[in-house]
Order: C-alpha cells, then structure tokens, then sequence
C-alpha cells in the first residue's frame, strides 16, 4: 500500500523543507494550502475555515503533516474541527 501525506504549511519554511524532503526520497505526497498551488510540488486547496476544503484535500491521504497557522491566537479552535 502506498502512504500519502498531506503537508500543510508547504509554502512557509519548515513545510516547504518536508515537501522537498519527501520529493527527494520519492515518497508520495501533496501540499495543502488556502489556493495558493506551487509548481514544485503537488498541490490540493485546503481552508481550515472553509470545511467542505476537507473532504478533497484528505482524498487519498493516509497521514498529515500539521503545523498550525503562524500569528494566529485562535489556532487550537481553527484546527479542531480538521482533527
């Protein structure tokens, strides 16, 4: 069987780092984010506060790379629902 990740925060340092990790080691993967894509990679659209983001973005996923959203008070509450 083959494991898929989803890594979130692909556009910023340390989820940008797994991504080009993961490609160098040729593991399958996807870069989530709220529509901003890259041609370097995979990638899926995902909106922790637009729900209906998760369905699409967690197709084929077997596990997630999460690191919350960066100055944000509210992250616990904003992730909740996608846990």
């Amino acid at each position: 069987m083959t494991v898929k990740t989803l890594i979130m925060g692909a556009t910023g340092t340390v989820g940008a780092q797994v991504a080009a990790q993961m490609a160098r080691r040729g593991l399958p993967y996807v870069c989530a984010g709220r529509g901003t894509t890259t041609n370097q990679h995979p990638s899926v659209a995902l909106d922790f506060e637009r729900p209906e983001t998760f369905a699409l973005a967690l197709n084929d996923v077997h596990r997630v790379f999460l690191i919350a959203p960066g100055f944000r008070d509210d992250a616990d509450g904003l992730l909740a629902p996608f846990i």
